[in-house]
């Protein structure tokens, strides 16, 4: 018997124990890797109350900020443009939570999908790139969108490429790789805003070596805004 198996039976035991024991009890799932943490929310989440940190207690915190940013600035979360450094669990998460918000504000749901570029090791994710995984094929640009932007050497499209030509308003962080938001990037950014606004999602020790070294370091979100048809 494989491993994913092996769990799967094991979640499942315990799933049906806790739920003998404990009616009505609702269910957190934390730090469980890329290929099983999806799977899992998607096979018990209308059997129980439960919910993924990773995937949607990140999700809630960014949303819940950006929604006040965005009214502070006088604007509306459906106008703004988001690129997501990290397209796995939590920054498709991320995406998942704010394309729903955009949707509240009457946004369709695929005019919604259109405005965010997510990047992951491969680059921008389009629908050129093959073995792209179900919850990342979603926030697929088409390639015909991007085939005439202006790159960097190479087939990739990064985090820059991204900046300089869909200029977005607004930048999340949600990547293992320290050190990915240099100044520039950032500047870059700010440069397509009405306002802009840096907001952590760290630790404190974290939050004062970015002021100390002025470094746009891990998991940090710059959110950058734009007035409603500025």
């Amino acid at each position: 018997m494989d491993i994913k198996s092996v769990l799967s039976g094991a979640i499942g035991a315990f799933v049906a124990a806790v739920m003998r024991k404990f009616p009505g009890v609702l269910l957190q799932w934390e730090d469980f890797a890329q290929a099983h943490a999806g799977p899992i929310l998607d096979r018990y989440r209308d059997r129980l109350c439960t919910f993924n940190d990773d995937i949607q207690g990140t999700a809630a915190v960014t949303t819940g900020t950006l929604l006040a940013a965005v009214a502070t600035a006088g604007g509306r979360l459906r106008d703004q443009r988001v690129a997501v450094l990290g397209a796995g669990s939590a920054g498709c998460g991320i995406g998942e939570q704010l394309v729903a918000a955009m949707v509240e504000e009457d946004l369709a749901d695929q005019e919604a999908r259109s405005r965010f570029f997510l990047i992951d090791r491969p680059g921008l994710l389009h629908d050129g790139l093959a073995s792209l995984r179900s919850f990342q094929q979603r926030f697929a640009q088409p390639k015909d969108r991007v085939v005439g932007w202006r790159t960097g050497p190479g087939e990739a499209i990064g985090l820059l490429d991204v900046v300089r030509n869909a200029r977005p308003t607004i930048l999340i962080g949600a990547s293992g790789q320290p050190g990915t938001f240099a100044e520039a990037i950032a500047l870059a950014v700010a440069a397509a805003a009405h306002r802009d606004g840096l907001a952590a999602l760290c630790r404190s020790e974290e939050i004062e070596r970015l002021v100390d070294s002025k470094m746009w370091q891990l998991h940090y979100l710059t959110v950058t805004l734009k007035r409603s048809g500025v």
